[in-house]
């Protein structure tokens, strides 16, 4: 019979993390645009991904890559030893910063660039994406703790 694999708890941990970075990013305020002081959302991670007639969006591939790698770098967090707890470590690395990018990363359609293009210099991070961010990191790190405990 087969020799079943315990996954270590930092690979435990690695995988909630990397789980709860996409959940809370989906569905938290992602970008948004202050002007004149005041805060309006302008998307949670879902339309940033699929777009949004009528906020202006389109699909953006580029905004889905941080949510797949979470997804990969929690899949992998459970089997991770040796090289492949780098490899995961360097996804959810990967995942970290494209998660901070994330108002570069949105695609206007033609009614939307206008308004992006006044308002470019007002777009910040929202909460969401700061703490999948924060949540990619800290999955990235259980992953080489884990990697160098063994």
């Amino acid at each position: 019979m087969g020799k079943k694999e315990k996954v270590s708890q930092f690979g435990l941990i690695a995988m909630i993390l990397g789980i709860v970075a996409v959940v809370v990013a989906l569905f938290l305020p992602s970008v948004v645009v202050e002007v004149w002081g005041e805060q309006e959302t302008v998307c949670n991670g879902l339309k940033a991904v699929i777009g949004s007639k009528e906020d202006g969006l389109a699909f953006s591939i580029l905004a889905l890559i941080p949510f797949l790698l979470c997804i990969v770098g929690a899949v992998l967090a459970t089997k991770a030893d040796g090289i492949v707890a780098f490899i995961t470590a360097g996804v959810f690395a990967v995942a970290t910063v494209l998660f901070f990018l994330m108002p570069s990363l949105l695609a206007w359609t033609k009614e939307g660039e206008l308004a992006a293009a006044l308002l470019e210099d007002s777009f910040k991070l929202g909460i969401g994406s700061i703490i999948g961010a924060v949540c990619a990191a800290g999955a990235g790190v259980c992953t080489l703790l884990g990697a160098l405990k063994k």
